[in-house]
């Protein structure tokens, strides 16, 4: 049995630094503000909503960037603990290694 999802939301924070550069995906509607991007789309069903693929480029400098994503949508969820998506990534200035 599939429900119908109703209005969907995505909101993306990037990281600090990124720049927005573009968001897709089926049946998605997504805007940009700043380092947050909203996508939203009428119903899908559930467990087959179309992915997104947000493009931004990095932050210029060294740390370890965290982009999250959250899912929400207009009908009750009984397990909001899938709704979140949290990717870090280390970045850091690459020096060779010369041996002597």
């Amino acid at each position: 049995m599939t429900t119908d999802l109703g209005g969907m939301v995505v909101t993306d924070t990037l990281p600090a630094g990124a720049v927005f550069v573009g968001a897709t995906g089926a049946g998605w509607h997504c805007i940009a503000n700043g380092e947050v991007v909203g996508c939203a789309a009428p119903g899908f069903q559930n467990g087959i909503a179309p992915n997104i693929i947000v493009t931004a480029t990095a932050p210029l400098t060294p740390g370890v960037p965290t982009n999250r994503a959250v899912v929400g949508t207009n009908v009750y969820d009984p397990d909001l603990s899938n709704n979140v998506a949290v990717v870090t990534t280390i970045r850091g200035m690459y020096l060779p290694i010369i041996r002597r």
